[in-house]
């Protein structure tokens, strides 16, 4: 069986630092917000 050649993506590696970091900060500012929002709940 013949292998063949993994398809790379060249457009998803031109994102920048600064949205990489947006979206961790994003991240973590979601992961709080749900701790919170469950404190208040529960």
């Amino acid at each position: 069986m013949a292998r063949r050649k993994q398809i790379e993506f060249q457009g998803l590696h031109g994102h920048s630092k600064a949205v990489e970091m947006g979206v961790v900060v994003f991240t973590i500012a979601c992961i709080i917000f749900s701790i919170i929002a469950i404190q208040v709940v529960g």
